[in-house]
């Protein structure tokens, strides 16, 4: 029965794989903030080595009153715009490589944190309201959640994608990045490392990449990529894989730190391409307090619909089996009960209840006694029943054997017989 349901799990699995942008993950040149109605703003930059130059503005309410920081790699300095203070701070950064969290402290003190905790700047009194933020120069995305900032690529453009190291950057042996193109077309990019084109396409029907000639054009849908660095016998080997399936395996001249992914121009028209770069816990410095997850939003959200369907489709064709059977037993259990727990009715009752069990073939009387003057008699269906049990009475005196067979009212004749060949006896 539940193999009715597989297509439903298809279904189900399907949204696990499929392919989402989250708009807070899109890498930008500039963040601008108006209307400022939170404490504290989270963004992400790309530091590359030795190329950092990011500025933010903050701008009071009376706008002719701001600071601006500016970032280095050496330096961080916050300048100023007060009537009656222009000072400027300064202050030497710890070095970092990759994508760094930074939170920008925006409540009565001006605060630079980044991901770990550390601060780039002194706390300095703002003694303003914040109206407007802005931030600008380099690769910046918001607080992306997912941990998979995304490029949007169009016609030749190229971004520059680092290589990151598990161990922290230490010299462990390997580097990887994992990455994931997509486009609604056909489209045909290319990887240049240490002054090696690799082409990415179809060639005779399956997915190839290489240097020499350029395969045709990929099909539009997403396509996973996992790029990892070698370090083998003094000699430097980028492998790309495809799913588990090897795509190419070259040297390098070079120990490269980052590699270029360029778009493509068909019919001379520019093609868009989305370069999402899926970033590993090692591979990017976030916060303690937020426990960031490389997965996607919406892929957590698909396995758990998964989960539910396939256990709804594992339990409910027993529930269907087992439950009305246990329903049906209740009832009869119930009706049992409510028969053997009939109220008391009084013998002088002008309509008693036509009894519903067997006819009897004796009487029995209990014996008068004088205390106490309430006894029990057995009374004996006259009617057909499946069930063989007695009905107990409660009567107030020992009836004479002309008002028990009136009471029984049904086949009185015989039952006075019964009487008589009792007397006999």
């Amino acid at each position: 029965m539940a193999l009715r349901f597989l297509p439903l799990l298809y279904l189900a699995t399907g949204l696990v794989a499929a392919f989402q942008a989250h708009q807070d993950c899109m890498v930008k040149n500039m963040i601008v903030e108006t209307n400022i109605m939170f404490d504290s703003l989270d963004f992400y930059s790309l530091v590359y080595p030795g190329e950092h130059n990011l500025t933010a503005s903050i701008v009071c309410q009376s706008k002719s009153e701001y600071d601006l920081l500016t970032f280095t790699t050496n330096n961080v300095t916050l300048k100023r715009s007060r009537s009656d203070n222009n000072n400027v701070y300064h202050s030497v950064p710890p070095q970092v490589s990759g994508w760094t969290r930074f939170r920008l402290g925006l409540l009565k003190m001006l605060t630079v944190h980044d991901g770990n905790g550390v601060a780039w700047l002194p706390d300095v009194s703002l003694n303003c309201t914040v109206s407007e933020v802005t931030i600008k120069n380099g690769n910046l995305t918001g607080q992306c959640s997912s941990n998979n900032p995304t490029w949007q690529v169009r016609g030749n453009q190229a971004v520059d994608i680092l290589f990151v190291n598990p161990m922290d950057n230490l010299n462990f042996g390997e580097k990887i990045t994992d990455l994931t193109l997509f486009s609604m077309k056909n489209y045909r990019p290319s990887f240049n490392v240490c002054g090696a084109e690799l082409k990415l396409g179809i060639r005779n029907g399956s997915l190839a990449m290489s240097t020499g000639a350029p395969p045709e054009p990929l099909p539009p849908g997403s396509l996973r990529l996992a790029l990892t660095l070698l370090h083998q016998n003094d000699q430097t080997i980028l492998k790309v894989e495809n799913e588990g399936m090897e795509l190419v395996s070259t040297k390098l001249s070079c120990d490269p730190r980052r590699i270029r992914v360029r778009g493509s121009i068909s019919d001379g028209k520019a093609d868009v391409l989305l370069l999402v770069q899926h970033l590993h816990p090692y591979s990017v410095v976030s916060t303690g307090k937020d426990d960031d997850s490389c997965w996607s939003t919406s892929a957590v959200v698909g396995i758990l619909v998964a989960s539910i369907i396939i256990i709804l489709l594992v339990n409910l064709p027993i529930r269907f089996i087992i439950f009305p059977k246990c329903g049906h037993q209740h009832i009869t259990r119930r009706n049992q009960q409510i028969s053997r727990r009939r109220p008391t009715r009084r013998l002088a009752q002008s309509s008693p209840p036509v009894p519903s069990y067997m006819e009897p073939t004796n009487i029995v009387i209990t014996p008068e006694k004088p205390e106490p003057k309430t006894h029990l008699i057995v009374l004996h269906s006259c009617s057909d029943s499946s069930h063989g049990e007695p009905i107990y009475e409660e009567v107030g005196e020992v009836m004479n054997m002309n008002s028990l067979c009136e009471y029984m009212d049904t086949n009185a004749e015989s039952c006075m017989e019964s009487a008589s060949s009792s007397d006999d006896n």
